[in-house]
């Protein structure tokens, strides 16, 4: 065999082993699509220009069942395609979603979040009674006069709020400046904050200053939804969006 006709059989063999291998990596791509299409929670993740007739079918069941399993929870209308909804799936998702968003306002700390147009007279009672007391626990705390809604205090509730805040503030004033190691932060809110950067689900938040705060599990989809630059006011076991009084549950953990 010439050296000629021997580089000719290594160059054939090198070229069915390259489009071996990129025919099999192709294929595994094309599993991994379809895996990820049949799932039918990632839409958006799915080429479906990659499938064939009898998938783009499969998928598209997949789908409306993982839609409807989205909408059919309530808590997530932003996230729900009604457009994909049958009239009855929509009928049952409409009463999902207002009886989510009863949950959220009867409990009294989420106003912003509430619907308020979405109640009925009883139901919009009971919510400004849940709504006027979160908001007396808030002012009689102390410690949270920005998130205080006064003017929903009575007289004697006014009053009782107002000594709370002038112990709290004495109580943050009696701190030790002069104590050494890390800084001892003030216990009352720090306005003027806002979000550096955030954990996609939302767990860990690090503040402009450089604070470190662990979000508590229940309220991380709130806090996954924050943006960069979203204003906050910083309080010792919590975080509040100020553009639309949205609070969620914290602890600083650093630095």
């Amino acid at each position: 065999m010439t050296f000629r006709a021997l580089s000719v059989g290594v160059i054939f063999a090198l070229s069915a082993s390259w489009h071996g291998r990129a025919m099999a990596q192709t294929g595994a791509s094309q599993d991994r699509n379809l895996r990820t299409c049949l799932d039918g929670s990632y839409p958006q993740l799915c080429d479906h220009a990659r499938l064939t007739q009898t998938q783009r079918q499969e998928v598209q069941v997949a789908e409306h069942r993982a839609n409807l399993r989205v909408c059919l929870d309530g808590q997530y209308a932003a996230l729900c395609r009604h457009g994909n909804l049958t009239p009855d799936q929509a009928r049952r998702v409409e009463a999902a979603e207002r009886q989510a968003n009863l949950r959220v306002c009867l409990d009294g700390r989420y106003a912003a979040l509430c619907r308020h147009d979405d109640l009925t007279p009883d139901e919009a009672q009971s919510v400004a009674d849940a709504e006027r007391r979160a908001n007396l626990e808030t002012c009689l705390d102390g410690h949270y006069a920005a998130l205080c809604n006064h003017a929903l205090l009575s007289t004697e509730e006014a009053a009782r709020a107002q000594a709370a805040e002038r112990i709290a503030a004495q109580n943050s004033k009696s701190a030790s400046p002069r104590l050494s190691g890390p800084k001892v932060h003030s216990t009352s809110c720090e306005a003027g904050h806002w979000v550096k950067s955030k954990t996609d689900d939302g767990e860990i938040v690090t503040l402009d200053d450089g604070s470190v705060w662990e979000v508590q599990a229940y309220d991380r989809p709130t806090s996954s939804l924050w943006l960069d630059l979203t204003e906050i006011v910083a309080c010792p076991d919590k975080l509040v969006d100020t553009d639309d009084g949205e609070s969620v549950d914290a602890t600083r953990i650093g630095p």
